[in-house]
């Protein structure tokens, strides 16, 4: 009970209003009605856990008046009236197994997953489980197992322990081998996933606050973060002075699920035993310069964050690096230096914008008082209009300042193309808005839409300028580049300089050696000229990777252009006339700045991106390394690409304009047409709300939400002509198919393979031999993968060319009177266990990519001893990872068919039998004659450790090992 765990402190003993001894409540506990007293005197407010028995007889919870219902009676004091909360009273029930009947780990109809270690307890006395103990899991074997608390055994009221998984894999389902029964509790579960791609809180996996979240300072804002993530106990308890150096500073939940709101606690504490309920930055922070990140009223300073950078690669200060960076409250600092916050000035201490550990700000000129014609356009800049923030909603001024349409989340966003001139719209980051001005109730952040302003004159340092005698346009770069900053910078005149790079200039081409836009450096971005010929790279849109292009935006389908006068290397949006006007065959994408980019060559000519984009799904090939490096995701699934291409759409809400899916990382991979929860690409959307012009959804990288990650891109497009090889010796396929040139075969060797390419001038001549793993997706022999012509040797023949079903691989063949094709005894590897996982569900890929094995069969630098030996992590009646795994000491290695798996070939007794259970057939013999016994008993006692016939057996359910048994038992009464 919360009294046992904590002392609550005086925190409403001001108030004078109480509930005396004797003051009584009623309701319902278990359906039954009951008068329950006040055991002491009550502050308003307080909560206590009932402790005595309304008809005298002993304690005993709610369990006393129905035997099915268990749990702890809560009673709440508000003013002088005495409340009574039930809620922790739960009705529990055994999981099922839906094949047999018997107990097992699925929840009947109406029942869901236990959310609490405390409701697990209740639980074991509810259903007489024999182990009246509950066992915690630690946190990190949490993905390992399903949510809920489990009873290692299928008859429960007899043996096995009992498991509650607080951080569970939610889509984890235990395996027909795993003997596990379920406790489960009546009524719809209370752990939901956010909806919102703004999650205002967060419950944590420990007691540290996730990057970009804070702890909650407020008990008010504790009860609301609760309610808000559907947390069991919604009611704060508190803890005394002496006590709460002990406990996480903030809003916290216990093991056992119980609420607490610490002010006075170790703000340093991280433990896996509590779990910090936590606000995302911005949120609640008061400050009384909306406009700026931070500030001090006192000093009229505004404080900027900068954006995350790194000392050593020049996008961060190096004297902020030290413990003597100056702080931001040093009255003798000026606009434009910089300052370490350590939350004065209502800075963030855990902002670490700077070498991951430093929290910097810049100091700029204090912003203009609201409503002054300086601050009339307050964002919008980056959209090509005006935006003025709403002054701050009090009384009577809302319905004015802050329409009730823009108070839901189904508010319009500022970047939508359809509001007008004095309409509202809802600011999150798009547009140059804040995400955190929080001036409108309930966290809104709105702005109104003023008249656009009148377009400056433009001045010398802007716009393309071209040179007729270097034949070159040059653009001012908006963006400074560390490698700009250093006297070894390419100059603008060099041979080397391509559309989209970057140049330091003195002069040359007709810059300009003082624009001074880099520190003392001189930055341009070499660019196309306006109007050139559709063999230069022609801009058809940008995002700010905000919700105006997101996958539903009618931008990518439409004729419209936007904000299409603006400067190339602004950050924001804009949809250029090329977009609708442009044939191509080659696309370019850059993420960050216009120089990091992803060239991709289509199997196809387009009309235009209208033609692309809002056309029907194109499977077009995406190597993911590339396509994952362009981004520079971190954290993500490694599995094989879901539905890649243009105009893709998974399952669960997921889609892409140009992208593709992937699963949790607590989730096994899934195939192209199975589960995918989170999507990366251009115009994207995800499960649970994620909507992108480009960037990445929560899904992707996490098992939570709240991780949703916007990039600013560019799209480029042009028409390039098809070159035509000369078929001499080796030829390069405009296919995977070798059979589509007459005369020609696939090259049969890595070194063949490599003369080739070089012969038909590959942009890549070093060929890499593809693994176990990939090989048998792709053709045999010399290929060219992607756009960059990336050359693999592939040793597998159960494909050719002609079976290939995709579209991103280029044969490179040689002529017929070549080298001949090696036998099938040259083409033998090494081959896992089929199907084979362990029981905790990882597979022979998971085990070496987590290091957890060795080549030789010894246990690697990923193993952890906790987990046993190999054996104890081996599926049921199978073997572990030494022996079913190439990669790990095992599988095998004959590259034929062992003399046990050759036998299940015969027409006799061995053959027939194991066939119909290898297959799974309905078929399940049951009796032995005595003619069949020995002889199916001495292949089972000489096959039963082949890993093959093991694997056979595992898929069968182990009706193999059963069949033996029968037989062993009808040999020995013969």
């Amino acid at each position: 009970m919360k009294t046992a765990a904590f002392a609550l402190c005086a925190m409403f003993a001001q108030a004078s209003a109480q509930c005396g001894v004797g003051s009584t409540a009623a309701g319902k506990i278990g359906g039954v009605s009951a008068t329950v007293s006040a055991p002491k005197t009550m502050r308003n407010h307080q909560r206590i856990a009932y402790s005595s028995n309304p008809i005298g007889q002993p304690v005993g919870g709610c369990q006393l008046y129905n035997s099915k219902t268990v749990g702890t009676i809560f009673l709440t004091c508000t003013g002088t009236t005495l409340k009574v909360d039930t809620s922790d009273c739960k009705e529990y029930a055994y999981g099922t197994n839906k094949t047999t009947g018997d107990k097992g780990f699925t929840c009947p109809a109406g029942y869901y997953p236990i959310q609490t270690e405390n409701h697990c307890s209740n639980a074991l006395k509810a259903l007489q489980v024999s182990d009246q103990t509950v066992s915690s899991l630690p946190s990190q074997y949490g993905p390992r197992y399903p949510f809920g608390c489990y009873v290692t055994s299928t008859e429960p009221q007899l043996g096995g322990s009992v498991l509650f998984v607080a951080n569970g894999n939610p889509k984890y389902v235990f395996r027909s081998y795993q003997h596990y029964t379920a406790l489960c509790q009546k009524g719809k579960s209370v752990i939901t996933k956010p909806t919102s791609t703004k999650a205002k809180y967060v419950f944590a996996d420990t007691s540290k606050c996730p990057v970009n979240y804070n702890p909650i300072v407020s008990n008010g804002g504790c009860q609301a973060a609760a309610k808000f993530l559907h947390r069991p106990d919604t009611t704060t308890s508190n803890i005394s002075a002496t006590a709460a150096p002990r406990y996480p500073f903030g809003c916290f939940s216990t093991k056992a699920g119980y609420l607490v709101f610490n002010t006075k606690g170790n703000k340093n504490l991280v433990s896996y035993t509590y779990q910090s309920l936590c606000v995302v930055q911005g949120q609640g922070a008061k400050s009384s310069l909306s406009t700026c990140d931070a500030s001090c009223s006192s000093l009229k300073r505004c404080l900027m964050a900068i954006p995350k950078g790194d000392s050593s690669k020049g996008t961060c200060p190096t004297n902020m690096t030290s413990t003597k960076a100056p702080n931001c409250a040093n009255p003798n600092l000026k606009p434009g230096q910089y300052c370490e916050g350590d939350g004065e000035c209502n800075s963030d201490s855990n902002l670490n914008n700077c070498n991951g550990l430093y929290d910097v700000y810049k100091i700029v000129a204090t912003p203009p008082k609201k409503d002054s014609s300086n601050s009339i356009c307050s964002a919008g800049k980056s959209c090509g209009r005006c935006l003025h923030a709403s002054p701050k909603c009090t009384g009577t001024s809302c319905p004015t300042t802050c329409p009730v349409n823009m108070l839901n989340a189904k508010s319009p966003p500022c970047s939508s193309p359809n509001f007008k001139v004095g309409d509202f719209c809802e600011g999150d980051g798009e547009c140059g808005t804040s995400s955190s001005l929080n001036n409108c109730p309930g966290g809104y952040d709105v702005y109104q839409r003023k008249a656009d302003p009148k377009a400056p004159v433009k001045p010398v340092t802007t716009g393309i300028e071209c040179d007729k005698k270097c034949g070159r346009c040059f653009e001012p770069a908006t963006v400074c580049k560390a490698s700009m900053k250093t006297a070894k910078a390419p100059n603008c005149a060099s041979a080397g300089i391509k559309v989209g790079d970057y140049c330091e200039a003195d002069g040359e081409c007709g810059t300009n050696s003082q624009l001074n836009n880099c520190g003392p450096y001189d930055v341009y971005m070499r660019t196309a000229a306006p109007g050139a010929s559709v063999n230069v790279w022609q801009p058809i849109m940008k995002t700010d990777g905000g919700a105006l292009w997101q996958y539903d935006s009618p931008m990518w389908g439409d004729s419209t252009t936007f904000n299409a006068t603006g400067k190339l290397t602004d950050l924001g949006n804009a949809k250029y006339a090329a977009y609708n006007t442009v044939k191509f065959n080659t696309i370019k994408a850059c993420v960050g700045t216009p120089g990091h980019c992803l060239v991709f060559k289509l199997n196809h000519t387009v009309a235009n991106a209208a033609a692309l984009f809002n056309g029907k799904y194109d499977a077009e090939g995406i190597i993911y390394n590339q396509f994952t490096a362009l981004f520079g995701v971190r954290g993500q699934k490694k599995c094989t690409p879901q539905k890649a291409g243009f105009n893709t759409v998974g399952s669960s809400g997921c889609a892409a304009r140009w992208g593709f899916f992937g699963n949790i990382p607590g989730q096994a991979c899934q195939g192209q047409n199975s589960d995918s929860d989170g999507t990366i690409g251009f115009g994207i959307k995800g499960q649970g709300g994620g909507k992108q012009g480009a960037g990445w959804t929560s899904y992707f990288v996490s098992n939570t939400q709240g991780r949703d990650t916007a990039k600013q891109a560019w799209i480029f497009v042009k028409e390039v002509g098809v070159k035509n090889v000369a078929q001499g010796r080796f030829a390069k396929a405009t296919s995977a198919a070798c059979s589509s040139m007459p005369g020609y075969q696939p090259v049969y060797s890595k070194a063949g393979c490599q003369v080739a390419a070089r012969a038909v001038k590959n942009a890549d001549t070093s060929a890499t031999v593809m693994s176990n793993y990939t090989s048998p997706r792709y053709p045999t022999g010399c290929l060219a993968i992607g756009s960059r012509g990336t050359l693999y040797f592939n040793i597998n023949k159960k494909m050719t060319g002609a079976q290939y079903k995709g579209t991103i691989v280029k044969s490179i063949c040689q002529k017929q009177q070549g080298t001949k094709a090696p036998t099938v005894a040259a083409l033998k590897t090494c081959k896992d266990l089929p199907s084979w996982v362990d029981a905790y569900g990882e597979s022979c890929r998971s085990y070496v990519k987590e290091k957890a094995c060795t080549k030789n069969g010894g246990y690697g630098s990923g193993w952890d001893s906790a987990w046993g030996t190999f054996a104890d992590s081996a599926p049921s009646n199978g073997v572990g990872a030494n022996k079913a795994c190439c990669q790990c000491g095992g599988g095998s290695t004959s590259g034929a068919k062992s003399q046990c798996v050759k036998d299940i070939a015969r027409n006799g007794v061995v053959g027939k039998v194991c066939e119909y259970a290898r297959s799974q057939f309905s078929i399940r013999p049951r009796t032995c004659s005595t003619a069949c016994a020995a002889v199916f008993t001495s292949w089972y006692t000489r096959c039963s450790t082949d890993t093959a016939i093991v694997g056979y057996n595992r898929k069968a359910r182990g009706r193999i090992g059963t069949y033996a048994t029968i037989c062993k038992t009808a040999l020995t009464k013969g």
